[in-house]
């Protein structure tokens, strides 16, 4: 169950005026991990703010896995809000901004160039700390810059300082493909399925009025550092909590 625990994205604040309709973009990855389990991330990046829906299937955890809605609203860029759409609840966690990653803390090797899908993108190897990743970015994006930093401080993009890099080597862009390795031997992978322009209602960057404030959720991505014990009392305490077990 390791590696397919992580934080959803950082979102991207744009300049701009809220209206009831807004065009913005919205973009898709499909998720896997070598331990079986199976994702869906969808965000949507708008004048508002940016909203990120995310799904993972893994038959260990209750009920089968886990989905998670966050939105970072623009006139609140500290407060990420983040909704059980199951409960009807929303919490609210705090942000700190990210200072500028360390690109010296990483070792970039540029594996070449390929196309993934529709986009010519750049294949790279970083490895920090002994993890190894490997990104494929692409240019080919309109303002890819703008979009690209709403991965910034994310799990495959390694808080800052696989971002500084990457762009220090040549190879930054919008993150298209990315494969890792964790120490224990577990893998994960993530792809670009669709980036596309839409309209997009503004009422998806607000709490429904139906929604109560509750606490914040479980952070599900401390399990990729817990032993298998820590991990099981931290499943078993989940079913107790939400009925999925004695």
């Amino acid at each position: 169950m390791k590696n397919i625990f992580f934080q959803s994205l950082l979102f991207l604040l744009l300049a701009g005026t809220t209206a009831f309709a807004q065009t913005g973009v919205v973009f898709e990855y499909s998720i896997s991990s070598s331990e079986g389990a199976t994702g869906e991330f969808k965000g949507y990046i708008a004048e508002a703010g940016v909203r990120t829906e995310m799904t993972m299937h893994v038959a260990q955890m209750p009920g089968g896995g886990f989905s998670r809605t966050s939105i970072m609203q623009k006139d609140k860029p500290g407060i990420v809000l983040m909704l059980d759409d199951k409960a009807k609840t929303y919490s609210e966690k705090e942000v700190k901004t990210k200072t500028e990653g360390n690109a010296d803390s990483c070792t970039v090797k540029i594996l070449g160039n390929e196309k993934i899908g529709k986009y010519n993108c750049v294949h790279s190897q970083v490895t920090e700390n002994h993890k190894v990743s490997e990104f494929w970015t692409t240019k080919d994006i309109p303002d890819f810059e703008k979009y690209a930093a709403a991965h910034k401080g994310s799990r495959y993009m390694g808080k800052g300082n696989t971002e500084a890099a990457l762009k220090k080597a040549g190879a930054d862009g919008f993150l298209v493909k990315t494969f890792s390795k964790e120490g224990r031997g577990g893998e994960t992978s993530m792809e670009l399925t669709k980036f596309e322009k839409q309209t997009i209602s503004a009422d998806l960057f607000t709490v429904p009025s139906d929604y109560t404030k509750a606490a914040p959720a479980p952070d599900y991505s401390k399990m990729k550092d817990m032993s298998p014990e820590e991990r099981q009392k931290m499943i078993d305490n989940l079913k107790k909590q939400y009925g999925g077990g004695n």
